[in-house]
This record gives structure tokens, sequence and C-alpha cells, in this order.
């Protein structure tokens, strides 16, 4: 087994020489080192496990007494040989017996072999009943003599008892005589087959053991689990299916294991320390990335060592003439092996995951804009007019108008509008109607300034219609005088640009973005995504609409991670300006964010958390509209390294804790000058449109509708009492065609008109009385 799967091993052994390895084959190479004998000192046992160290040798065998094993695990684990990349392979058949409490967790491939079944029933029988003897509880530290002793003596028990013709007796070993019964008993045993603590007893006829099988152990975080047996014949015989391995847990430990990881001094990921004494090794360092390393290493046990990296660069692809594609900076470092991790505010990207390994984004973010704070605008002369926005202006209008002329029509409908002009007389000539057109205009605007007027509607209808037209007028009056309020305290901020859309349009204030970074890489790669997709719709459906709409969203889809890219004409525009201006690239994002501080012509593009730093200790400095990518940071490592899922799960674990959250708001809000700008007022209140007030709008509808069936009712209801019966059409077409005639507000009493004519209908029903049929009006009455 060794020899199929290891390709060179060191041995390392204790008691005589060997001269070579049993049981490898030729073409395996291996090295020999010897442990002197106790009572040697323990320090050369740790100088010898230094030069196995050196030699870079990872699979070592281990043959040494039970009563030191536990003694040089320890000086290799003291030493750094117990890791998750080192095999061991222990020759004692009692490392069962062994407390390898010490050792599981280290992630180390150490097996071994068990020639006692600790689980079956006969082992756990004999141990009770001892146990029971010793009045003490069952252990598995027996050694396996002890046990190979107790199944010798058992069986010969046994074949003295079963051969009864035998009569015992005393041996003198210092008598070359024999026992004459040996042979027999000898034979007897040869031939027997006997459940002993050891497995099955069983000899050939060379007196050697025979039919026994070999468990193989192997250390786990839950101790020594079965891997597999081995029998004379039968060899060795993995039980394990091979597809579980795959299911196995991965054990999310990495003791003994020490990263060297690369920081930059970036606020707030890696900052130097503040303090009045002498700093040394990780201890000068503080900040968001140290503080998460340090969660990481609480969680999996792993050591650390803290390097600083000069330029502060993530790292970049960079070509050589051969063809060789290499990355500078932290990647570069990392990919180099001059570091084992990388910590800082390194963006995960498509293009940066083909070379190196991240562990899951322990920060969500985006691309924002940083600029400014807007200067205060001035004084508007007409900003009573704010509070609505036009088109609830143009909307109110169009209400008064609206409900003015329906007031005047239903009050012309209804016959109680229509009172007498002359209180002395019972029956007068003609009848007046107080709602006018000039009247109903009044009538509402009156009641919209909330001022009334002496008209006072009489029939039901126009008493519904005024009703509503009351409600509304309140809700209306009141929303306006509360968003006036705002508008007049509130200092209204004049401001350049809204969003990336404004400020790719302008061409007033200049904007740039960190050269060679992810976020000018950003703007670099999207335009080439833009005309890919352009293409690409084009062969698939002449029908569809083109790509080259303003603004379209696309999926990219990584083995490793998900991004979402906004690609539209604007990313493209903006990068041929930044490109024909390389002044507005900045060389690092502090040289950025003091640009922004004092300039008013500049705007610069950034992660979006950075800019929340930012904002949190430059109270002059905001962002500007949404985030225009999604992404994240990474710890960055080798690819296919081991650690890798530990870490990221550890990960997982700390977001899912809240721990995340509470690192950022330390250093984001609390650390380092953070939360010294209060959070602004709102600096702008937004006038109300259509969406706020548009219900009211529906309830007056609704109620002018209703108002115009009221009248419909009060019509009917008129001639259905009245003595000349007409139909309910014809009354109408009446009304209508005396409205449109426009006769001012009086109309002949159609009571006085009958009377007048009662026993004669030559009289014509549409015939109006002029004004000198009309009596004139007097003051009093006599």
């Amino acid at each position: 087994m060794i020899s199929s799967l290891w390709k060179s091993s060191l041995i390392k052994w204790e008691m005589a020489e060997i001269s070579s390895p049993a049981g490898f084959e030729p073409g395996t190479s291996f090295s020999l080192g010897r442990r002197l004998n106790p009572p040697a000192t323990e320090r050369l046992g740790r100088h010898i496990f230094q030069e196995i160290k050196h030699s870079e040798e990872t699979n070592l065998v281990i043959e040494v007494n039970r009563n030191i094993l536990f003694d040089v695990l320890l000086q290799a684990q003291q030493v750094g040989l117990i890791g998750a990349d080192y095999n061991y392979i222990i020759t004692s058949l009692d490392l069962h017996s062994i407390d390898l409490e010490t050792f599981k967790w280290a992630g180390t491939n150490i097996t071994g072999l068990r020639l006692v079944n600790t689980e079956s029933p006969h082992y756990v029988e004999v141990m009770t009943l001892i146990s029971d003897l010793k009045q003490q509880e069952t252990t598995n530290s027996n050694e396996i003599e002890a046990m190979l002793v107790f199944d010798a003596v058992t069986l010969l028990a046994e074949a003295i008892h079963n051969l009864d013709l035998i009569e015992p007796r005393p041996i003198d070993c210092r008598v070359k005589e024999s026992w004459e019964s040996g042979y027999t008993v000898i034979n007897y045993i040869k031939l027997s087959e006997e459940e002993g603590l050891t497995g099955v007893v069983k000899f050939d006829n060379e007196g050697f053991r025979t039919d026994f099988t070999l468990d193989i152990l192997e250390l786990t975080r839950n101790g020594l689990h079965v891997k597999g047996n081995w029998s004379r014949f039968g060899g060795v015989n993995i039980q394990r299916p091979e597809p579980e391995f795959d299911q196995i847990e991965e054990v999310d430990d990495l003791r003994n294991s020490t990263f060297i990881v690369l920081i930059a001094l970036t606020h707030p990921y890696g900052m130097l320390k503040e303090s009045s004494f002498a700093l040394v090794g990780n201890d000068r360092f503080e900040g968001f990335g140290v503080d998460l390393i340090h969660e990481l290493s609480e969680m999996t046990g792993f050591n650390y060592t803290f390097r600083v990296q000069e330029d502060k660069s993530s790292g970049n692809p960079v070509t050589l003439p051969n063809g060789t594609r290499v990355w500078n900076g932290m990647i570069g470092e990392v990919l180099a092996g001059r570091a084992d991790l990388a910590i800082a505010d390194i963006t995960i990207t498509r293009e940066r995951e083909r070379d190196a390994d991240f562990t899951m984004p322990f920060m969500s973010l985006g691309i924002s804009i940083l600029y400014r704070k807007p200067m205060a605008a001035p004084p508007s002369l007409f900003s009573f007019l704010s509070p609505f926005s036009y088109e609830v202006w143009g909307y109110m209008l169009s209400a008064y108008l609206g409900v003015s002329f329906l007031l005047y029509v239903i009050a012309r409908i209804c016959s109680q509008e229509w009172t007498n002009p002359y209180p002395c007389i019972e029956e007068p000539v003609v009848l007046e109607n107080q709602f006018s057109l000039m009247n109903a205009l009044w009538f509402t605007i009156g009641s919209l300034m909330q001022q009334g007027s002496e008209l006072a509607p009489i029939a039901v209808s126009t008493r519904m219609l005024a009703s509503i037209w009351w409600f509304f007028t309140l809700i209306m009056v009141s929303s306006y005088t509360a968003n006036l309020a705002a508008f007049l305290t509130i200092e209204q901020k004049v401001e350049v640009f809204r969003d990336v859309t404004e400020l790719a349009k302008q061409d007033v204030i200049k904007y740039g973005a960190k050269k060679g970074g992810s976020t000018a890489n950003f703007f670099r790669v999207s335009p080439l995504k833009c005309g890919f997709l352009r293409a690409l719709d084009f062969h698939i459906s002449n029908s569809v609409q083109k790509v080259s709409s303003f603004l379209f969203e696309t999926v990219e889809i990584s083995p490793k991670t998900v991004f979402r890219t906004r690609t539209t004409r604007l990313t493209k525009k903006m990068w041929q300006f930044m490109s024909a201006n390389p002044d507005v690239m900045m060389e690092s994002n502090e040289a950025g964010v003091d640009r922004v501080d004092n300039n008013l012509d500049y705007a610069f593009l950034m992660e979006s958390t950075s800019i929340e730093y930012e904002t949190e200790r430059r109270c002059n400095l905001f962002r500007v509209g949404r985030e225009l990518d999604e992404k994240g940071y990474g710890i960055v490592m080798r690819q296919n390294s081991t650690y890798r899922n530990v870490l990221s799960r550890s990960v997982v674990k700390l977001q899912e804790r809240g721990k995340l959250n509470e690192l950022k708001t330390k250093w984001w809000k609390e650390k380092r000058g953070g939360g010294s700008c209060q959070e602004d007022p709102p600096n702008d209140a937004d006038d109300l449109g259509l969406d706020n007030v548009g219900g009211v709008f529906v309830v007056l509808l609704g109620g002018c509708i209703f108002a115009v069936f009221l009248a419909f009712g009060e019509l009917f209801y008129d001639i259905y009492y009245r003595e000349d019966k007409v139909s309910f059409k014809d009354e109408l077409m009446y009304e209508i065609r005396f409205i449109m005639r426009c006769h001012g507000t009086e109309r002949p009493n159609r009571k006085f008109r009958d009377n007048i004519s009662a026993g004669s209908t030559s009289r014509s029903r549409s015939h109006l009385p002029t004004s000198t049929d009309l009596p004139s009006r007097s003051p009093t009455c006599v």
C-alpha cells in the first residue's frame, strides 16, 4: 500500500539498525532516521525532527514503542510536522490505546493498525469482567502484549481442560527434560480455533498465527475511525466506498498552520496602530482586515504574521514578451509564494479568479460617485408654487372649472334651485336661480380659498356636489400648507448632477478613477461586452429590439462567483473621456478623495464602502446616485489551496453571527474619527405629484358622478308628482335647451303659466314672457 501511493517517505524507528525497509518495492525512495533509546534527551529528538522538516519530506513511517509514541508525536507537533500537509503511518498495534486528543484537530493524515477489535462483544465482556475485578472503569489503554498473553493463557487453559487425561506437573526450566504431554497440548492448540481479545486465535501447521485481521485506523476530529482492514490472503480492503470521500465534512481546523498575511496600509482595512510605546510584530497593525484575520484565526486555529505591501496595489496582470502572464501587487506576491494570504480592499473579479483563489466575499459593494456636497440654492420668486408639481396645478385648475360648470348645470336642472324672487307674491310669474355661471365660479373659488360666500345650495344634488368639493379643498389646502412649510424651512441645494447618466452628459465636472484599479477596469471592459452583445442580438433575431437601446443589463456567471454587470453606452462614453484625459486618473484612492475635497469640478468613481468611510470623516463630501454594479471583497490565496473552503465557511459563519457588521460599524463609524459627520437632515423637499394626491381627485370625480345621478333623480321626482305628465326624456331635453339658450338666472313659473292658461290649450309651452309681462320688483310687501 505504501509503495503504491507514496513515491518517497522517511522511516523513523527505535532500537536496532535495519538495513532496508521491508515492504517497499524497487523505485520507491526512502530515508532512514534513528531515534536514540531513552533516556536520550528530548532536545535530540526535536533536532532530528527539524532535520526531517528541512528535508521537506511529508510522508513519514513511525516505528517506536508504545511507551514513547505519544512523546514522539508531541515533539513532531512542536517542530511543526503535524499539519494538513503531512502523512503518517504508525506501525505500533497499540495506536488505539494512545490519547490522540492533542493531534486530531491538526488535520494530519495519521494512519495506524489495530489487532484488537474494541467493539466486539467478547472484548467488551472480558474488559467489563476485568474492570469489575479491579473496581475501576474499562479503558482501551491495555497493551497489545498483555492481550496476546491473555489469549495464549486462555487457549492453553482450554487445551488442558479438554485433555482431561493429562495430569499437569511442575517443570523446571533449568532442566532440559521436556514435558511428555507437551506435544499433545501443542498439537491440540494448532488444531483449535478460539475467539480471543485479539480476534480469532488460529495457528497453521508450523505454529504461526494465521487468518488474523488488522484494522486500518484513520485519525479524524471525532477520534480513530476504521478505514478498512488487512488480511494475509485478502490484502488491503478499504471498506468505505469511494464516493463517500467527497461526502466527508471537511474539518474547519487549521491548527499548527502558520500563514504570512499580506496587508496594505489602506484605511480602514490595515493601519499602523497609534501608540506611545514601540510596538513590534502583529501588534503594530489594526483595522478591519486585521480584526477579520484575528477572528478567522480564533475559529480555525492558524497562526499568522502580517507583512505590508508598500505600493498598496491589489495587483494587475502583465504579459511578458515570451507570452507569460504574471501579476504584480499583492496578488503577485501571493502567487509567487512570498505570502499565503492577502487582505485589503481587493475586489473579486473574473480576471483575477483566472489565476488566484478568493474566499467568499466578506463585504458587498459597488461602484459609486464621490463628490462635494451641493451649494445652497438662491431663493426663488415663485417658490410658493413649489409644494405642488405643475401637473397637479393643472389638474386643480381643471377640477375648479369642471366643478363650477357642473354646479351651474345641476342647479339649472334641479327645480329646488329655482326660487321665488318676490316673497310677497305667492305664485310669481318667473323664478330665479342663484347659480349663474359667474356665481358658480365664485362659489367654488371661495371654498378653495377657505373664505366661503353668500351663496348656499338648496337641492340635494347641489349640496352633494358642494360637499365633495369642500372635502377636496380641505385635503388640497392642508397638503399645500404642510409642504409649503417644508419648502420654506429646508435649504434647497443646487445639484449639478444626480446620477451617472447626468454626470456623463455634462461637460463641466471632470471625473476619474484609480489608475489600474478594478473600477477603471469596469469601464474599460464594459464597452467590449456591449459590442459583443450587440452582435449577438443581431444574429439571434432581427425582430428583437436592437441592443442600441440606451440601457440594458446582462448577467455573467463565473464558476466561483456570480456578478451582475450593467453595460451601457454611458460606460463607453465615460471610458473614452477618462482615456482622453489621463490627468483624471489618480494613483490611489486617497489622492482621488483629496482632489474631490479641494475642487468643485471633479468627481471620483470608487467603491461604495470606501466612499462611506470617507463621508463619515469628511463632512463636505457625499455619495451621488446608486451603485453601478455589484461585487465583493475577498481574501486572496493561491489556487487549489487546501484551506480555501475552511476560510470561506468561517467567513460565512461570521456573517451569519453578525460579526462582520459589528466590525464594519467599529471601523467605519467609531474608530479613527468615525461618526464625526452627523447625518444631515433632509436637504430637499419634493413637490407633491399626482402619485401623492391622485386619490383625492378620484374621490372628487366619484362625488361629481354621484351628484349628477342625484340631479336626475330629483328631476324624475318632480315629473312624477306634476299634474301635467310628460316623459323624462322630453323634460330633460327641455331643460338642456333652456340651459343652452343662456337666458340668465330667470325663467317663467310653470304653475303661474298653467293657472292663466287653464282650460285653454292654445298657448305654446315654449312661450316665454317678456320683460313687460313681469311685475316690477318692490322692496316691500303690501
